[in-house]
This record gives structure tokens, C-alpha cells and sequence, in this order.
């Protein structure tokens, strides 16, 4: 699986052209969570969760860079302007039993803006899900392992975090494994992050920011 990934970058190489990008087609729901779901669906199905941090989309971006108990950022290659992103609200919420065997960990949800009635939606943007299997018979690397053989090899890797991230998954997706050992078990956190909700609302603040700055002329 790993060479039939590898080989198409190999001959794209060889003949001189950029490789298209390589679309992955791992899982990305987990439980009953959906991505792009409104944060009162989501929290109706799951109690036991607080709020760990809230702030605009840079704020938390860059904190992500230093604090890697969150993990907010960016598609890769969009051109995305910090005067649109800063206007976006996001929430990290977390489980108060984190790391529980096939139980999500954390959930971050990004705001649309204020609609006419003025009440803001918040819809799911990523989530880490923790994914238990051997029953301590396994290591995590071997379940990593095993992963692998069943999507083929990652991207890309995140040394501060141990992430293994694929990128355009299913078009719209990236997903995170971090092979975790528990207690008396071994782990893959999965974290999958769903592009496309922030394009939705990245293009719908962009509008809105838009529209206030040209009613601003009004003023003048």
C-alpha cells in the first residue's frame, strides 16, 4: 500500500511535473461525531465536556504553535488573510476524562457570523477522537503500523506532537494519529479536521467584514 502511494510522486518526479496532490481516504467519523454539525447537536450527545479555551482563529493559531495540548490551524496551501481570520470566534472544549478508550477528547468549533436575528453559530471544525485496540497486547507504534497498512503512509509529521498527518483526505479532510500508550492499553488519538467548514466561514466573515467596511462610506 505504502509503495502504490509512493510510486505516482516517483514518476512525476522523473518526468519533470509537480505531483498532483495525493488524496487519502481514511475514516474520519468516529462515534456519532459529524464535522460541520451546530454546536448544540453536538453537545446534546455529549455531556462531561468544558470550556478550555476561546479566542479569534489567529489568536488560537498561533498559541498552537507553542501549546501542544491544542491544535488549531489553517488548510494548507489557502491564501488566508489574519484581517478576515481575526474576526472569526473559535472554542476549544475538552473532556474531563480525556484520553478515554473510544470516547472523543476535544472539540473545536469556529463561529459563523451573526445572523439578521443576531444569534452566532458555532459549527465543529476538528475533533480528537481516541481509538483503543489490543488490549495492552500491542505497542501504539505497532498499532500505527497497522494503520498504515490500511491508508497507506502520512504526509507529513508534527515532531511537538507525534502527529502523523495525511492531508486531502476525502478532498476536504486532514487527519492526525498520534500513537498513545494508556495504562493498561495502547492508542491511536485520532484528530480529523474538516477544511471545508473552515472555507465556509472564512468566505462568510470575509462577505460580512466586506459589507461593514463598505457601509462605513455612509460616514464619511
Amino acid at each position: 500500500m505504502i509503495l502504490k502511494n509512493v510510486l505516482p510522486l516517483v514518476f512525476a518526479y522523473l518526468i519533470g511535473q509537480a505531483p498532483a496532490a495525493l488524496e487519502h481516504h481514511n475514516r474520519v467519523v468516529y462515534g456519532d461525531i459529524n464535522t460541520g454539525a451546530r454546536f448544540e447537536q453536538v453537545m446534546a450527545h455529549h455531556d462531561g465536556f468544558n470550556e478550555k479555551l476561546s479566542g479569534n482563529f489567529v489568536e488560537l493559531e498561533t498559541r498552537s504553535g507553542t501549546d501542544t495540548s491544542i491544535n488549531v490551524k489553517r488548510p494548507p496551501a489557502m491564501d488566508v488573510y489574519d484581517r478576515f481570520s481575526v474576526k472569526m470566534p473559535v472554542k476549544i472544549y475538552e473532556s474531563q476524562t480525556p484520553n478515554r478508550c473510544d470516547a472523543p477528547s476535544q472539540m473545536v468549533f469556529i463561529a459563523f457570523p451573526p445572523r439578521d436575528d443576531g444569534k452566532t453559530t458555532y459549527r465543529l471544525f476538528s475533533y480528537n477522537y481516541m481509538v483503543c485496540a489490543g488490549g495492552g497486547e500491542v505497542s501504539p507504534s505497532r498499532l500505527f503500523e497497522k494503520y498504515m497498512e490500511k491508508y497507506g503512509s502520512y504526509d507529513e509529521k508534527d515532531y511537538d506532537r507525534n502527529m502523523h498527518i495525511y492531508n486531502n483526505v476525502n478532498k476536504t479532510f486532514r487527519v492526525g494519529v498520534t500513537p498513545t500508550k494508556m495504562e493498561n492499553n495502547a492508542g491511536l488519538l485520532i484528530s480529523v479536521t474538516d477544511d471545508l467548514v473552515f472555507k465556509r466561514a472564512y468566505k462568510k466573515w470575509r462577505l460580512h467584514v466586506r459589507k461593514v467596511e463598505e457601509g462605513s462610506k455612509e460616514k464619511f
